[in-house]
């Protein structure tokens, strides 16, 4: 997901929330449609449809409009606003039209605002995310006025370019910089009208970080530091994804190891649980914690170990292994009275410190000598 801050705090390495990249780079990456924003709204879908360009600062001309990329990860479309009826009169000045290779027609309005600090807007650059089904492939393309009067800019399918990547080999080793090169073919359209996006996964495909965004047509080969990805062993893909309009084509290499990498592989462990969240226990009796760990598809994880800390009035500390339905058991006896703050995280590297990226919860527990008071109410019953 593309912010609209770039944050000095965030931890080197990691994804989404945890992500961080140096301003400059930040700056590059964030007009990329690899990157593409989206609202926080629509269900996420594969293959959707990222349409950017350039209007000039009174919105009568389209300067640029890149080509289209449909990438294979999850992503969110862009949310249509409220009331609004393809065909209706609409709130917003443009529209993306999509008509696919079956003749459906998908409207989406948009409106190329920029603002600024002074809260002065202008018209200038933007980005729409559209839902196509991703079994289908897009005819055509236009950006037009609400009224379809004008045509800003189109686009048309052709045949769509071959992709090879040259290197690196498959079940390569990565070092601290890394070139990759690919040679393409496209019978249709001239090599300076195509564009490209290199990814980088961790971990099979799973996850996927940008190593280099919107590379003109005309190149075919990039460096970059490899120093700063996520560690591999045998799992590392390096994707190129090339776009000639409205085709979108990719190659891979796979079973790549990235030797020079700085920063860990992406934890196993997407969630841990702790149960219960918070409760109240006797002086002197023992206190029993379950802490649930999934992966990224909520199943369970085996064999991880997961670390517990106490601070408090009764402060201590343990560990157990998460067994097949992904639980590990904790306990301890309070024998002062007050509050305890029990935090339990995977120790995906083994170092006994609670690390940025390692999935954790945390739980209270109010030790007391009575147990708390209740009110029990009278049964009423109703004729």
């Amino acid at each position: 997901m593309k912010t609209s801050v770039a944050s000095p705090g965030m931890v080197g390495g990691q994804l989404t929330n945890s992500a961080w990249v140096d301003t400059l780079t930040y700056n590059f990456y964030n007009s990329s449609s690899i990157l593409a924003p989206s609202p926080d709204a629509g269900d996420f879908a594969t293959r959707v449809a990222v349409i950017e360009g350039i209007f000039d600062p009174e919105g009568l001309e389209l300067r640029q409009l890149d080509p289209v990329f449909r990438f294979p990860w999850l992503s969110q479309p862009t949310e249509l606003p409220a009331g609004f009826r393809p065909g209706s009169p609409a709130v917003n000045n443009y529209l993306v039209e999509i008509i696919d290779e079956l003749g459906a027609r998908t409207l989406t309005p948009f409106i190329p605002l920029l603002g600024d600090d002074a809260e002065v807007e202008r018209f200038g650059d933007f980005t729409v995310m559209v839902g196509i089904d991703p079994g289908v492939e897009i005819a055509s393309l236009r950006i037009i006025d609400a009224e379809d009067s004008v045509t800003f800019g189109a686009f048309e399918r052709s045949e769509p370019p071959r992709i090879n990547i040259l290197f690196p080999q498959e079940g390569s080793e990565l070092g601290a910089e890394t070139g990759v090169a690919w040679e393409v073919d496209d019978p249709d359209t001239p090599r300076e009208q195509l564009m490209y996006q290199i990814a980088y996964s961790p971990d099979g495909g799973i996850n996927w970080v940008p190593v280099a965004v919107d590379v003109p047509g005309d190149q075919e080969k990039i460096s970059f530091d490899s120093s700063l990805i996520q560690r591999s062993n045998g799992d590392g893909v390096i994707a190129v994804f090339v776009s000639d309009g409205l085709n979108t084509e990719m190659a891979t290499v796979n079973r790549l190891t990235t030797a020079g990498a700085e920063f860990p592989p992406p934890s196993a462990a997407a969630s841990l649980e702790l149960d219960p969240p918070i409760s109240f226990n006797l002086l002197g009796t023992d206190h029993v914690l379950t802490a649930k760990v999934l992966d990224a598809g909520d199943s369970p994880l085996a064999d991880q170990k997961v670390l517990f800390a106490v601070t408090g009035v009764n402060a201590t500390t343990g560990s157990a292994a998460s067994d097949g339905n992904g639980l590990a058991t904790f306990s301890y006896n309070g024998v002062n009275s007050g509050a305890d703050t029990i935090t339990a995280w995977v120790d995906e590297n083994g170092n006994e410190i609670q690390d940025a990226g390692e999935a954790f919860d945390v739980a209270t527990k109010f030790w007391v000598t009575e147990p708390p008071f209740r009110i029990n109410l009278p049964l009423v019953l109703k004729k």
